[in-house]
């Protein structure tokens, strides 16, 4: 490809993206739209770590383009189709984002009802891919956007990708995560995997680095280049292709794993982000009922309103919805959205019982919390209703469970010799803490005004609590 546009990336320094790629995806509406589609959902913990989908897709391509450098490298020769339409997915994995991107994602709605109009759409636009008609979406972990960015792909960008000898199908499997049933198409697989893996691919890589650069949360570093430089592309004796990695990246592999937990635990399930998300949440559904009783939220995000401009309800249009238009809604409305006036001016008016798993059970003491974080829900209503009674006021809880990862079988090998590959999980490496498994922590929120009360302190709540809880776990 001529000429090439460069990007000076904060995390990655300057990313050369080819003009025929400039010009048929980035400087399109749709991938413009990124700009102001925000990237994380914890600005209310970290004010620094506000960057966009834009960058972040920028990011992604240079990664994907790094990938394919390294297997090059050795001597690998691939189809020109598989190379393009690999990068093509790296670039436009986010095009389809919702505002907010996974705060209001399920907005969009079901990924069942997302997925039949983009299987209907394959078939409209020509498209051949029939074992995905048999497609069981709810037995994957698909997710709207990525069903939306696979639907812009065949349709919107078809002609494009097309015009660069990518396949459009390939794009959206690669997308959406869907590997080929059949084993002769393990090469697409293996390049499925490098950009919607298990463990590592060409969007955690660049996430994992811009999420802590942003935020600047201090944890293990990931030393990036070194698993680039690691992915080999492995062709077994039955001529099946596989992605494994050198020996010499197995600690950053373990790295990548203890970063991830990190963002899970203490970033996305820290007590302000988990409440900030629920208030905002709440804010759109005043702010849909706010244009009319017969409106749903899925008027308002409308997949058409990617490919033309769109009715919500009498006088309200949107267009390739993005954060901004969410706002002006509201700000528009905001004397009937209570839930946005909280949001915007950080007026919290509910504050947690306990702010950490930790702090659960040191307040309640290891028996006690056992009996707690091991309930299926019932005693965390009872608590609720104890407190709504003791001191008359609202009370609610939120759960924040983390999801803690660890390498399955199966999903990452290591390379210590031609004829040697061995499976991550039996090299010995520390399993992800299982602290969390077959347990349900629980943030008990209360009306801040309970505090304001000179005779009441947090104090006496827990001692109450604690109190109340010896009473039912010795009636049962």
């Amino acid at each position: 490809m001529k000429g090439s546009k460069i990007f000076l990336d904060t995390v990655h320094g300057y990313i050369s993206v080819p003009n025929e790629y400039c010009d048929k995806f980035v400087d399109t509406a749709n991938f413009q739209r990124l700009r102001r589609i925000e990237q994380l959902s914890s600005r209310s913990l970290y004010p620094c770590a506000r960057h966009d989908r834009f960058v972040h897709s920028i990011g992604v391509f240079h990664i994907g383009e790094r990938l394919l450098d390294t297997i090059k490298c050795d001597g690998v020769e691939l189809d020109e189709t598989l190379k393009q339409s690999f990068l093509i997915a790296c670039l436009l994995h986010d095009v389809g984002h919702s505002p907010f991107s996974h705060t209001l994602e399920s907005f969009f709605g079901s990924t069942s009802d997302l997925f039949n109009v983009y299987k209907s759409n394959l078939v409209e636009n020509g498209i051949e891919d029939q074992s995905l008609q048999a497609l069981d979406v709810t037995k994957t972990d698909v997710k709207q956007h990525e069903i939306m960015s696979a639907l812009l792909c065949v349709t919107m960008y078809k002609e494009a990708i097309l015009s660069l000898n990518g396949d459009p199908a390939l794009v959206g499997r690669m997308i959406m995560g869907f590997q080929y049933n059949d084993d002769i198409k393990s090469l697409e697989n293996s390049f499925i995997t490098l950009l919607h893996g298990d463990v590592i691919d060409a969007d955690k890589l660049d996430y994992i680095c811009r999420d802590k650069w942003s935020s600047g949360y201090q944890n293990n570093s990931v030393d990036v280049e070194r698993i680039i430089k690691s992915v080999k592309l492995h062709r077994n004796k039955e001529g099946k292709y596989s992605i494994v990695y050198l020996k010499n990246a197995l600690y950053d592999i373990q790295s990548m794993m203890d970063n991830k937990n990190f963002q899970n635990n203490w970033v996305f399930k820290h007590h302000q982000v988990i409440y900030e998300q629920k208030i905002f949440k709440d804010a759109v559904e005043e702010l849909v009922k706010c244009l009319g009783k017969d409106v749903k939220k899925e008027q308002l995000f409308n997949y058409r309103s990617f490919f033309e401009k769109t009715e919500v309800c009498d006088g309200i249009f949107v267009y390739m919805l993005s954060d901004d238009d969410i706002i002006h809604l509201m700000k528009s409305h905001h004397e009937n959205i209570p839930h946005f006036s909280e949001w915007f001016s950080r007026s919290y008016e509910y504050v947690p019982i306990w702010k950490t798993y930790s702090e659960l059970i040191a307040i309640l003491g290891s028996d006690l919390s056992d009996y707690l974080l091991n309930d299926v829900g019932e005693v965390y209503d009872k608590i609720e209703d104890f407190l709504r009674n003791e001191y008359n006021v609202k009370v609610f809880t939120l759960e924040s469970t983390p999801l803690m990862k660890s390498v399955e079988k199966g999903k990452v090998y290591l390379m210590y010799g031609d004829d040697l590959i061995v499976d991550y999980t039996d090299l010995g490496m520390p399993k992800a803490d299982t602290t969390y498994k077959n347990k349900t922590f629980k943030y008990v929120f209360v009306e801040k005004t309970l505090f304001e009360n000179t005779e009441i302190n947090r104090k006496d709540i827990v001692l109450k609590i604690v109190d109340f809880l010896n009473e039912i776990k010795r009636l049962h």
